[in-house]
């Protein structure tokens, strides 16, 4: 079988700016990934790359159930969620990275206010969301962002959407582009696998709301592993300059994991 390649954008490479991440969700993989994306970007200023400005995005504050399965610990319930995992990576890594108290909702209104519009794009734009609503609604908004004849600084040129979801036991990583200057197109997760409801069930997410009830609901290190995946897929950009799959699909239960072609 032949390997098709997805090359990465010159402009990834060539060093004259950070790499920018918009980064919605810092909940069960947004969390655990968010502390990858510093240590990423630790490695890349190690090899002389400007590396990368992470803008975290999540309205939600620290509960007792998310304490063990996300990256929080009992002394941050009752804080921002962003708020406070941000500023321990800047205290820690000495980033600058910024959080924001934000719900993601109103696409096409977003989308018009070009001040909002910036602050929200980036060159890379994760969604960790909980649930398919506020998932459909980014897909909505990166599709204006595909559409539009908008000039876009370089520092918020929206390249790549990578989406990241989970059920109890397995989960996914999807990189899709966004702007391609002409180069080949990655489709995301709805273009490529059509509707995604059936996946938003009680049985398969889970529902309940203590500590042990997550624990029982969703395995321990469902979460992490997406988020591995999801971070190794943005090291291989910048590290192999180009990548042959455009994410995965794990499953923990049959310790199998199962590579997006390209």
């Amino acid at each position: 079988m032949t390997t098709t390649y997805f090359n990465t954008p010159a402009y990834f490479i060539n060093g004259q700016h950070r790499i920018t991440v918009s980064l919605f969700g810092v909940g069960g993989t947004g969390s655990l990934l968010l502390t990858k994306l510093a240590k990423l970007n630790a490695c890349l200023v190690a090899l002389n790359h400007p590396g990368l400005f992470v803008k975290g995005f999540d309205f939600d504050t620290v509960e007792q159930a998310n304490v063990l399965r996300q990256g929080f610990f009992m002394a941050d319930v009752g804080k921002h969620k962003a708020k406070r995992l941000i500023s321990k990576i800047n205290l820690c890594y000495h980033t600058d990275w910024k959080a924001y108290d934000f719900k993601f909702e109103y696409p096409q209104q977003i989308f018009k206010d070009k001040d909002s519009c910036d602050i929200l794009s980036s060159n890379i734009i994760i969604s960790c969301l909980d649930t398919l609503k506020p998932r459909k609604e980014l897909a909505v908004f990166t599709d204006l962002l595909k559409a539009s004849n908008r000039h876009f600084n370089d520092t918020v040129k929206p390249y790549f959407w990578l989406d990241c979801g989970n059920t109890r036991t397995a989960g996914q990583c999807i990189l899709s582009t966004i702007k391609t200057d002409g180069k080949a197109i990655l489709p995301n997760l709805f273009e490529r696998f059509g509707n995604i409801d059936d996946m938003e069930t009680e049985t398969l997410q889970g529902a309940g709301c203590s500590i042990a009830d997550k624990l029982m609901e969703q395995d321990l290190f469902v979460n992490d592993s997406i988020a591995l995946f999801a971070s190794n897929l943005i090291w291989k950009l910048f590290k192999d300059k180009r990548i042959a799959h455009q994410g995965a699909f794990i499953n923990l239960d049959t310790f199998k994991a199962n590579p997006i072609r390209i």
